[in-house]
């Protein structure tokens, strides 16, 4: 993301650039016209059209550049870290905790038909803090290469965010009758 908001802000300040430097030269243009068609006004006091406009479009420039570095400058002080939002977002992970879904039975997968609007309780985040030394002994081995590969040597190198406990039921209404579905929706979590 900081590549794409690096190239905008290039793009804009070459579009920038070359609109100024378009403006000021079709104005020189204009000026030479006259010139060429009044013979009489002498060129050799005044500097030639294509250098003022070129001249005069580099403090434009340069102010528009110095305003926009401002800008930047007080948006990253007031961020007060060198990192931007959306990075520090991106980086920070989440600790192992309830989260709450609305979903329709239909969409559990489970196999029941109905359009009746429930709210799961999952669990999801990181386990940093909760390795035991059987999970680095484990990425250690995965890493080195030290397990056999395939499907039957799979192991998980870190706790995973689980739930520890359930909901004891959740009820909905389908095919004319009340049903009741058991250990779907967790009541709380744990690293396991």
């Amino acid at each position: 993301m900081k590549l794409w908001k690096g190239a905008t802000f290039a793009f804009v300040l070459c579009a920038a650039a070359l609109s100024t430097f378009l403006i000021r030269n079709m104005a020189s243009i204009r000026e030479f016209r006259v010139q060429v068609k009044h013979p009489r006004a002498s060129s050799t006091s005044e500097p030639s059209p294509k250098s003022s406009s070129i001249s005069s479009a580099e403090p434009l420039l340069q102010h528009v550049l110095e305003t926009m570095l401002n800008r930047k400058r007080r948006r990253d002080q007031s961020l007060g870290m060198t990192q931007t939002r959306r990075t520090k977002r991106a980086h920070k992970s989440r600790p192992c905790s309830l989260r709450k879904l609305e979903l329709t039975v239909t969409e559990l997968g489970l196999g029941f038909k109905s359009d009746e609007t429930i709210q799961l309780q999952y669990c999801s985040g990181q386990c940093d803090k909760k390795k035991l030394n059987y999970d680095l002994v484990m990425k250690h081995m995965v890493e080195k290469g030290i397990l056999g590969r395939g499907r039957k040597n799979r192991v998980s190198k870190e706790p995973c965010c689980r739930p520890t406990k359930f909901e004891k039921s959740l009820g909905y209404y389908g095919n004319k009758t009340h049903n009741i579905i058991s250990n779907v929706s967790a009541k709380s979590c744990g690293c396991v």
